[in-house]
């Protein structure tokens, strides 16, 4: 009985850090591999998704990684920079866990306008006004 009682203590204090490390990250953050982005600036919730406790994982969506590349152009975001984004002043690291890919792209959505519709859409604002 007392060799029981003991493997069972064993087996808890064995799977505890298991059990702990899961506990701690509250947030849980899946990188993409290719993110478009719409604005000129990429935050965190641009190239990820973010889940688990919600005031932390807003918080965390609206980290600002850098200036988003010109519209068109692709640039690539290290996941390692990242990381260190995550440090910042108020954020706990140890509540984050990342993953993800080695590498990942973000690319700056854009549009082509032929000379024609942009007549055609003045055209149509002017009509629409008058």
């Amino acid at each position: 009985m007392v060799h029981a009682v003991a493997l069972a203590v064993l087996l808890l204090l064995a799977a505890a850090p298991l059990v702990t490390a899961e506990a701690a990250a509250a947030v849980t953050v899946r990188l993409s591999a290719e993110s478009v982005v719409r604005a000129g600036e990429i935050l965190l919730e641009d190239v990820a998704t973010i889940e688990g406790d919600e005031p932390l994982a807003r918080r965390l969506r609206q980290v600002r990684l850098g200036p988003a590349p010109p519209p068109g152009a692709t640039q690539r975001l290290d996941p390692e920079y990242l990381r260190l984004r995550l440090r910042e002043p108020g954020l706990d690291p140890t509540k984050v866990r990342v993953l993800g890919p080695d590498e990942m792209r973000v690319t700056r959505a854009f549009q082509v306008l032929t000379g024609s519709a942009v007549v055609d859409a003045a055209a149509r604002e002017a009509r629409e006004r008058l």
